[in-house]
């Protein structure tokens, strides 16, 4: 989706119209999924990165030993909240887990 524009209206005064940069139409398919997941990264010490259709958590490895039990915590946390919310998560137990390295996706915009 591009070139898409909004404006807002409020008692007859509108503002001028901005370009949308992000987000999902009103009645999109997927519009309701992204709501009901929006507090997914509650309490969660990694950066969490949302995809269409898929979720990554992302660390900063200073120390291996704190960041396999932040990661742990962030997964049992991720894990409750799917039990309370009767969601699953397909990991794809046929797909080998990818582990990158010196990646600057994960990295805070201020290391840039």
């Amino acid at each position: 989706m591009s070139n898409r524009k909004q404006k807002v209206v409020l008692n007859g005064f509108s503002s001028s119209k901005n370009n949308i940069e992000s987000g999902v139409p009103q009645g999109s398919v997927l519009g309701p999924l992204l709501i009901y997941i929006n507090d997914l990264e509650t309490n969660i010490k990694s950066k969490v990165k949302f995809f269409a259709d898929d979720t990554m958590l992302c660390s900063l490895v200073h120390d291996p030993t704190l960041s396999t039990i932040e990661l742990n915590h962030d997964l049992e946390l991720i894990d409750k909240w799917a039990y309370q919310w009767k969601m699953a998560f397909n990991p794809e137990p046929s797909k080998q887990a990818i582990e990158e390295l010196f990646s600057q996706n994960c990295m805070p915009s201020s290391l840039f």
